[in-house]
């Protein structure tokens, strides 16, 4: 009697880790549910055929991504490609996959075999300009994001974006500009008005009319971020430098002290 119902507690226990058909394994579902350990302990017991199957060999790849284990989930990524050589898809996961692992080069070169074969592809024109950014060639990441926002006019993201890119190559006007265009689409965020604020600032040596006007946001922004701890020490900073007259000392500052780290698209 106990034999059996510790039986029946084996096959309930493996209907809720594997649902649907219990000869079946759900490799994606749970994936899904981020049940990773157990699709690595599975594939342990793999089957030729399943090595030969896309998705299989997919859901493997994902799991240990999932793990932060990117080499191994590469490895899986690789063999998936090598199933599907037109599947702009897996491109993009492999590009991201080597980016996670450092390797720019094969990174950058499948987000141009994607692009090679559609130009449009937004992830993949994304995603290579932030790994130049990344790299610190702002100029390739300008002339991405710029082919992008082309596109997409009303992406906060890709002007703020723009701008830090500006901001890097301390190209002021540039990203004073690409701010405010991504400050005018959405008032109420208060890390574009910290970023244009910043900028304004960087500014405020050639005329002190760019501090006012960066106090001037601050308080606008306030109004929608009440109690603001960025907002309210970059109006600080802002009155410091107009009642103390020390415009000209800002280039002084330390770029990375007025960087905020760009937001991401999931």
């Amino acid at each position: 009697m106990n034999e059996k119902c510790n039986l029946v507690t084996v096959l309930l226990l493996c209907c809720l880790i594997f649902p649907g058909n219990a000869q079946e394994f759900n490799w994606q579902d749970l994936v899904n549910r981020k049940q990773y350990a157990a699709v690595i302990a599975h594939a342990d017991s793999l089957t030729l055929a399943d090595s030969s199957n896309y998705e299989i060999m997919n859901a493997i790849g994902q799991a240990y991504e999932g793990m932060l284990r990117y080499q191994k989930a590469y490895d899986y990524y690789r063999l998936c490609f090598s199933m599907d050589t037109t599947n702009l898809d897996i491109l993009n996961i492999l590009a991201r996959t080597a980016t996670n692992l450092g390797r720019a080069e094969d990174a950058e070169r499948y987000f141009h075999q994607v692009l090679s074969a559609d130009s449009s592809n937004f992830y993949a024109n994304y995603q290579l300009a932030r790994l130049y950014f990344q790299l610190g060639e702002y100029e390739k990441a300008v002339d991405a994001y710029e082919k992008l926002q082309a596109q997409n006019e009303d992406n906060t993201v890709l002007y703020r974006a723009i701008g830090d890119c500006y901001t890097r190559m301390e190209q002021y006007p540039s990203a004073t500009t690409a701010y405010f265009q991504a400050y005018n689409l959405n008032r109420e965020n208060a890390g574009l008005a910290v970023a244009l604020v910043n900028s304004l600032y960087r500014m405020g040596a050639s005329s002190p009319d760019y501090i006012s006007e960066g106090i001037a946001i601050c308080d606008t922004a306030l109004f929608y971020n009440p109690g603001n701890r960025q907002l309210l020490r970059s109006k600080g900073l802002g009155a410091i430098y107009r009642e103390n007259n020390l415009f000209r000392r800002i280039l002084s500052i330390p770029v990375c002290w007025l960087m905020v780290i760009p937001p991401t698209l999931p």
